[in-house]
Order: structure tokens, then C-alpha cells, then sequence
């Protein structure tokens, strides 16, 4: 008869087998030569008598241990559910636009003067479906109702592909930084943004996408007759139809406090821009630029931040639309796909306070930033909540060139510090400001230095 065979099995460790002793003529079992390592730099070798067996133990569970499993809720919800004929008021296909749903607005008082004063605010609605969304801002003057009320109307549809913004503005006397003084315009704009995604591959968090933006812009300097000096080129009038392409793509994990603090993040943007004036003043201009940024874990939460842009043109625009270093930093707000204001794409070189105009710009800004708290506990008149901080040991750098040839630069270099921390409007709109001290690296240590408030987003884009 054929001999038995049987398994070796319960060794813990793993065994390998070396050869087999049979049972001899004295009766003494057969057993099986095995080697175990017992370490990193020793074995150890041991004879299984064939004959052993190791019984089962029937292992039983306690009651209370695993009677959760037979627990059932005592009403269970049927997989199916008749509909309830008396709660059923209609039935039709659902129309996004007719659900437009209220999400905030608030008005406050404003003085800007004993000819402009009024009630100021904003009204934003919804779709439930995130389909439509509506955000209208608004300055109503009790003075001079039709020359000095100003509104923007943003309109956002994501029910097509791409996704569509329509932007109607009126601001008839707003105040901008413009060389050593501020600059007083009356602006109105209309303008069309698309925005199509794109999907180039399967990573996570990964966004890109194409965007186009067309637009027509009116603009009338009130004090212009205030810049005749030539230290800047005097403001004029005119008509601007211009037209945008960029692509843009992003890496960034979704985290609490990336309004103030981004743990991580990777970004490019191009841009190619070009504008016509108007028929009395046909001039227009090509205008390309690239801006790149990168987050780097450093130690613990602390991480370096880089940024960097490069901008070129071609022809002439508005001359107070010029292009190079501003001394002031822009008046930026920016809620994604709802609100947009920005009065120019200019850089700034933390630290001067000199303006500069060029054809060419090469940015670039380096920071540590370390988060301190994650909340100031702070509530101001209900309103206004001081959340997330961090501070950031920074330098900015910037090379200008002057003419169309990359030659003879205008070179600046600050450094500094600065105090950042997320503040909290109505509940609803989360911004980042910021208050700094810097210095041209010239003079690191001297008394020439400025202490600056600016609100910017934590990532460039």
C-alpha cells in the first residue's frame, strides 16, 4: 500500500526542510530534519518527530462578544418607497434657473466724502445644483444717485461646457495706486470669460484648464491734470477691446487653512493677452507672460514658499495701464467663479517704494513661513472673525529692462518679515491679510525700511 502522506503546518516562523529520516526496524518514527532562523546572523536546527499532532482548540466566542451581530434596527427603511399622494404637489422636468436660492447679502453705511455717501453691499444666490450663480456688489449714493452709484454684476453658468462668467461693471470713481499719488477713474467694463477643464491625467488634486477672456473697458481719469509733472506718463481716456488665453495647472491638497498656510502646492500659468484702442487712437498691444509657484515641506508644518512671473510687451496700452514695478501693492479680491477685482497686474518689490515702467519684467519671491495659531478667538462686531496665523521671513527680487532689449536692467532686492493671518467676513468670505516690515537688502540693519498691509491671496493662483 502506497504510503501516507500528511502536511506540516503551525510553524511560526517558516521552516525549511532538509531531509527526511524514516521510522527504522526498531521502531523509532520517522522525522524530518528542518531549519528555522532564528536571527538576523544565527540558525538553528531541529528533528520533527513525523508522528506529532497538535489538536485544534475549538475556540468559542462569548455571548456578549458577538451578539451585536444580530442586532437589527427596530424600523428599517424599505428599498423601495411608494410616494406619498397627498405630500406630491406637481410633477415636471427640474428647472435650475426658476431654483435659484439666496446664500447671503449684507448693506452697511460708506462716506467717501460730502458728495458721496450712501449704503454699500453685496447679494450673492445660488443654485442648489451649483448650475447658476449670481453675486451683485453695489454702492448706492444718497448725493448724486446716477453719477456716483457703482455695481458689479457677476453672472456664472456651469450648466454648459465651458463654464461661462458674464461681467457687467460700473464704477464711476475709484482710486488706485498710480506712481507717487492715486489715480481717480471713472470705469465701466463688460466682459465674457470661458473656461474649459481638462483632464490630463488620473493624479489626485490635479486641476488644469484653458480659459479665454474678452471684454470691453471704458476709462476716464478724473484727476488727470494731477500727474502733468512727467514723472509718470499722464492718464488719458479711451476705449480698450481686449481679448485673454491662459492655461493654467495646479497641484494642492484640500486643507483647512490653505487660505493662510498651504501645506504643499505646485503651479503654472501662461498667458498670451492683446488689445485693440479705439478707432480714434488704433494703437494696441501683445502682452505675454508666465508665472510659476511651489510649496516644500521644511520642517514640522513650516514650509518654503517660491513664486516667480515673467512679462513681456509688445506695443502700447493706456499709459496709466503700464507695465512694470508698482509702489504700491494691488487692490485684489478674488472669490473663485464668482468675484473678480483687480485694477492692474503689476509686481512689487516688498521694501521700495519706487515705481518703475518697463517692457519687460522678471519677478520673483522667496519665503519661510511657520504657522503660529490656528485661531485669534477674535470676533469683531459679529462681522468679522480672526482665524489662522503665520509668519514668514521673505525676499522679493526683480529685474525691469527698459526697452524691448533684454539689456541695461533696473535691479531691486527686499527682504523682511511679515505677519499673515485669515480673517473671516459674514461668515462666507475668507481673505488673507497681512501686515510687514521690509527693507532693500542694501541697507539690511539701517533705519530705511516700511511697514506695509497689504491682502493677497497665499498662493499666487
Amino acid at each position: 500500500a502506497p504510503a501516507a502522506s500528511g502536511r506540516v503546518t503551525a510553524v511560526a516562523t517558516g521552516a525549511d526542510a532538509y531531509a527526511w529520516f524514516p521510522a527504522d526496524s526498531v521502531g523509532a518514527p520517522g522525522h524530518l530534519a528542518v531549519r528555522i532562523g532564528a536571527s538576523k546572523t544565527s540558525d538553528k536546527l531541529y528533528a520533527v518527530n513525523a508522528a506529532r499532532r497538535i489538536a485544534d482548540p475549538v475556540v468559542r466566542v462569548p455571548d456578549r462578544f458577538d451578539a451585536w451581530q444580530q442586532h437589527r434596527p427596530p424600523k428599517t427603511i424599505p428599498s423601495a418607497v411608494q410616494p406619498h399622494a397627498d405630500i406630491v404637489l406637481s410633477r415636471g422636468q427640474y428647472r435650475s434657473l426658476s431654483n435659484l436660492t439666496h446664500v447671503a447679502s449684507l448693506g452697511l453705511p460708506y462716506y467717501l466724502g460730502a458728495d458721496n455717501y450712501g449704503v454699500g453691499g453685496f447679494t450673492a444666490w445660488t443654485e442648489p445644483l451649483g448650475k447658476h450663480s449670481i453675486a451683485f456688489l453695489f454702492g448706492a449714493s444718497a448725493r448724486n444717485f446716477v453719477d456716483k452709484s457703482s455695481f458689479q454684476l457677476v453672472y456664472v453658468n456651469n450648466q454648459f461646457s465651458p463654464q461661462i462668467q458674464a461681467v457687467i461693471e460700473r464704477l464711476p470713481d475709484i482710486v488706485r495706486p498710480y506712481g507717487n499719488d492715486l489715480l481717480r477713474e471713472s470705469v465701466v467694463k463688460v466682459g465674457l470669460n470661458a473656461r474649459w477643464p481638462l483632464t490630463l491625467t488620473t493624479a489626485p488634486y490635479l486641476n488644469s484648464s484653458i480659459s479665454l477672456r474678452a471684454r470691453f473697458l471704458a476709462v476716464d481719469p478724473i484727476n488727470a491734470e494731477d500727474f502733468s509733472d512727467g514723472r509718470v506718463p499722464k492718464p488719458e481716456a479711451g476705449n480698450q477691446l481686449d481679448a485673454r488665453v491662459s492655461w493654467t495647472i495646479q497641484r494642492q491638497r484640500p486643507y483647512r487653512y490653505n487660505v493662510v498656510h498651504p501645506l504643499d502646492g505646485l503651479g503654472l500659468r501662461l498667458r498670451v493677452m492683446g488689445a485693440l484702442r479705439s478707432v480714434e487712437n488704433p494703437k494696441g498691444f501683445l502682452r505675454l507672460s508666465t508665472a510659476a509657484y511651489g510649496i516644500v515641506p521644511v520642517i514640522g508644518r513650516s514650509r518654503l514658499y517660491a513664486y516667480g512671473n515673467v512679462k513681456y510687451q509688445r506695443g502700447e496700452t493706456l499709459p496709466q495701464n503700464f507695465l512694470g514695478l508698482s509702489r504700491y501693492d494691488e487692490f485684489q479680491i478674488a472669490a473663485p467663479n464668482l468675484i473678480d477685482i483687480s485694477f492692474s497686474d503689476l509686481d512689487r518689490v516688498r521694501g521700495f517704494r519706487q515705481f518703475a515702467i518697463g517692457r519687460s519684467v522678471w519677478f520673483g519671491s522667496l519665503e519661510y513661513r511657520v504657522p503660529l495659531t490656528r485661531s485669534l478667538r477674535t470676533r469683531i462686531l459679529g462681522l468679522v472673525s480672526l482665524g489662522a496665523t503665520s509668519v514668514a521671513v521673505f525676499a522679493d527680487g526683480a529685474l525691469l529692462y527698459p526697452e524691448y532689449a533684454l539689456r541695461n536692467p533696473d535691479q531691486r532686492l527686499g527682504v523682511g518679515v511679515e505677519l499673515k493671518n485669515a480673517v473671516t467676513i459674514y461668515d462666507y468670505l475668507t481673505i488673507m491679510h497681512a501686515v510687514g516690515v521690509a527693507q532693500p537688502a542694501e541697507h539690511l540693519g539701517s533705519s530705511d525700511h516700511e511697514i506695509y498691509y497689504r491682502i493677497r491671496a497665499a498662493v499666487a493662483f
